[in-house]
């Protein structure tokens, strides 16, 4: 939203008309902030910009269907598990309040 913001003042210096319909899109870890600003747009966060269309794409936001599950199987390699599931805790704690402090997420049993 700030940097919709910000291009809403410094677009018109550049002889360019911003409009006021946003089409957002996020790849991968992406995906997540893009859903972020589309709630925000629908909220009416901002009264000037409106959202026209959002293209969340893969990435953590389907965590709890695909990766959970996956992780939970044994199915993925357990590094790299487990560093992902913690990136993706403290990335959405953002979001959804997960946690007062981010290193508080760690693998069962850690210290």
């Amino acid at each position: 939203m700030d940097m919709l913001r910000a291009s809403r003042a410094f677009v018109p210096r550049t002889g360019h008309v911003l409009e006021h319909e946003v089409m957002g899109a996020g790849f991968s870890q992406g995906a997540s902030p893009a859903l972020g600003l589309g709630r925000a747009l629908e909220a009416g966060e901002d009264s000037w910009f409106r959202l026209g269309s959002l293209a969340p794409v893969s990435g953590a936001y389907d965590f709890s269907d695909m990766e959970l599950r996956t992780l939970l199987e044994g199915r993925l390699e357990p590094k790299s598990s487990v560093l992902n599931a913690a990136y993706t805790l403290v990335a959405f704690n953002r979001l959804h309040h997960i946690t007062d402090s981010p290193g508080e997420v760690r693998a069962p049993g850690g210290r």
